[in-house]
């Protein structure tokens, strides 16, 4: 508004000094001496310094007036240019001339260039054109004037704001107006169009700005109804907003207006968003506010693979701006489908822009907003640039949540976001019948991503078939992560894992294999070759606890303590997990221990204190299991002599005892 403001007054004071050049011409006409003439008065006048290096002509029809090319005004006691036109016309009212009255009629801008600054204690380079304080304290009253009507064409502005370091540049700016009137009792405008169009990130816009009636008498401003409309064309995306503003009236500091409303045509590739918002809005110039108390209206969002086309969001909510700081504040609230949204944000600055945010989500599947397979894009680079200028902090709240299949509850975020780098601390959820907790980091420079979480209490099997689509293990239990990667790619981040991680599960078993059955189809080839199987979804070996800590390096995982228990065997093994190929390697030590109980425990009695050594091999989606008998004969037999002299000895000891005691009569 208050550029706005700026500009009208700008283009008065400029009118106003063509209002008096035509004053001049109109009795007496001696170009160069009136070019002398009117520099001087307006020095003395402004203190600024007008040139007029073209010609000055007087016209007389249709209207008497004069046309003047090449004219520049300076700053105040300054020679920095502060206005400057290509040509100019001003015509005045022939009727009044004949009682000595000058009255403009028109006047014509073509080619104005407008430089308009404000200093970092606020001050205005036009404020010597408004009517404020003399230099001596004195109040000087604002100037007087009237047209039938102003015409600018062609017009570039620029706006240079020291106190906040921004910037606006307008190429090319277009007004005109019916009668303008400017005296001791406040201005009035009537018929007010200002349109212009320029390029804004390679797509090219225009904006119109309408306003029929415009008053301000003393304190008061009233206006009936403000249109804004504007367009953006670009080779991929499209806009067009219309803004209406109604019933505008009140002082400067507290001004009222009944109503104003949005229009938004949106698009973006193959996605789209339309709608249309309403609000009363209290407005203070002074102090800069803005209040729109009762926002209400709907959106509709449309890109494809949404589960309905459109998706419908009706909002509510309040905003309120402080424009000066600048700073936006609000709560808005939206229901789709079967989520509702809740939302409170502030914005502050804009180099750097700081945004917090609180948002509450009653339940979201995302997965219904997530493109299909067939629409994803093929390179899964990962482009975390976007980071690097986001300045954010905040919490996020979701009573249930499905991300890629997980689902969860009670989910508890809170992130702060600077400097390329986001932290997302503390989080926690309940999931798959246990809790989850942790920290996130993430950093733009190098794609750097770190991870902390502790799963307590987890049922692992409907996680990881969720997760990763896998069905290789039950149990309930705990899981520890810390681990980190980079990369641009998907690929490359699974390759750049490391770390650690730890996990403790109970009564459970590992899928794939039924080592009792298998062992016991094995029974017969005790000295043969090995045995290779192919995993099987229906087999398994149940374990009543099961405990492995991993070495995480460049994608591949390295255990040597796995610890299982079940009721007729012991496992134990070593190996690697490669995450960054999907490749298991892996070598299973399975003890059978002397119990007849479980699955198949009393048919392996020959097995029993033998270790069987099972290989685990191949990608994760179809890995075989290789039990390596070759030499398992051996050790059986082993273990059957070693168990036999045990026997003999024990034997022979009991002997000798009993031998020793008949001879001495003990």
């Amino acid at each position: 508004m208050k550029i706005i403001r700026a500009i009208g007054i700008a283009c008065a004071g400029i009118v106003l000094v063509l209002a008096a050049l035509a004053a001049y011409v109109a009795f007496t006409f001696d170009a160069a001496r009136i070019k002398q003439e009117v520099a001087q008065a307006v020095l003395a006048k402004t203190g600024r310094i007008l040139t007029i290096d073209g010609d000055l002509a007087l016209s007389f029809w249709p209207s008497l007036g004069v046309k003047v090319d090449k004219a520049a005004l300076s700053e105040r006691n300054g020679k920095d240019r502060f206005a400057a036109f290509d040509a100019a016309h001003v015509s005045v009212k022939v009727m009044p001339l004949l009682s000595k009255q000058i009255v403009a009629e028109r006047i014509e801008l073509d080619g104005l260039k407008l430089v308009l600054i404000r200093d970092r204690e606020g001050h205005l380079n036009i404020d010597d054109l408004l009517g404020g304080k003399k230099d001596n304290g004195e109040k000087t009253p604002p100037p007087e004037f009237e047209v039938a009507g102003v015409n600018i064409a062609n017009a570039q502005i620029e706006w240079r704001d020291q106190k906040s370091g921004r910037t606006l540049q307008i190429a090319k700016l277009d007004l005109s107006t019916g009668r303008v009137a400017i005296n001791k009792d406040g201005l009035h405008v009537e018929a007010f169009k200002l349109a212009t169009r320029g390029q804004l990130d390679a797509g090219n816009f225009d904006l119109a700005l309408d306003v029929p009636d415009f008053a301000r008498k003393g304190e008061q401003i009233s206006a009936a109804k403000v249109g804004l409309k504007a367009t953006l064309k670009g080779a991929t995306r499209s806009a067009a907003a219309s803004l209406e503003v109604s019933d505008i009236e009140g002082p400067p500091q507290a001004l009222r207006i009944g109503g104003i409303t949005l229009d938004l045509d949106a698009q973006i590739g193959d996605k789209s968003l339309k709608g249309k918002l309403k609000s009363p809005l209290a407005l203070d110039l002074d102090a800069g506010t803005l209040l729109l108390a009762d926002l209400s209206g709907a959106l509709a969002l449309d890109m494809p693979g949404l589960p309905s086309r459109p998706l419908k969001l009706p909002i509510k909510g309040r905003i309120q701006s402080d424009y000066g700081k600048p700073a936006v504040s609000g709560k808005l609230a939206t229901q789709f489908d079967e989520s509702r949204v809740d939302a409170r944000f502030n914005i502050a600055g804009t180099a750097p822009m700081n945004i917090g945010i609180e948002l509450d989500i009653d339940k979201l599947n995302v997965d219904k907003y997530l493109p299909s397979a067939d629409n994803k894009p093929a390179a899964d680079r990962i482009d975390l640039s976007a980071l690097k200028g986001l300045n954010a902090n905040g919490n996020l709240r979701v009573g249930e949540l499905q991300v890629k299949k997980i689902k969860m509850r009670n989910l508890r975020v809170s992130f702060k976001a600077a400097q390329g780098r986001v932290n997302i601390a503390p989080h926690a959820a309940d999931l798959y019948g246990g809790h989850v907790s942790g920290s996130a980091s993430i950093n733009a420079a190098g794609n750097v991503i770190g991870l902390k979480q502790t799963l307590s209490g987890i049922n692992i099997q409907p996680l990881l078939k969720d997760l990763a689509d896998k069905d290789i293990i039950e149990g309930r239990g705990d899981v520890a992560l810390d681990i980190a990667t980079r990369g641009d790619t998907l690929a490359a981040m699974k390759k750049a894992l490391s770390g650690n991680a730890r996990a403790m599960l109970r009564d459970g078993a590992i899928k794939g294999i039924n080592l009792a059955q298998s062992l016991r189809a094995a029974k017969a080839q005790l000295g043969g070759g090995d045995v290779t199987q192919q995993a099987n979804v229906a087999d398994k070996t149940d374990f009543s606890e099961l405990s492995a800590s991993f070495r995480i390096a460049n994608g591949v995982a390295h255990n040597d303590d796995l610890m299982a228990k079940s009721p007729f065997l012991r496992l134990g093994g070593s190996g690697d997990i490669d995450i960054g190929n999907s490749q298991l390697n892996y070598l299973l030590k399975a003890a059978l221990v002397g119990t007849a109980a479980g699955q198949g425990g009393k048919e392996l009695d020959a097995l029993k204190g033998v270790t069987v050594p099972v290989r685990v091999s191949g990608p994760f989606e179809k890995p075989s299991f290789k039990l390596e008998l070759a030499n398992l004969v051996n050790d059986a037999a082993k273990q059957r002599i070693e168990e036999k002299k045990q026997e003999l000895q024990q034997k022979l000891h009991d002997n000798l005892k009993s031998q020793l005691r008949g001879l001495f009569g003990k």
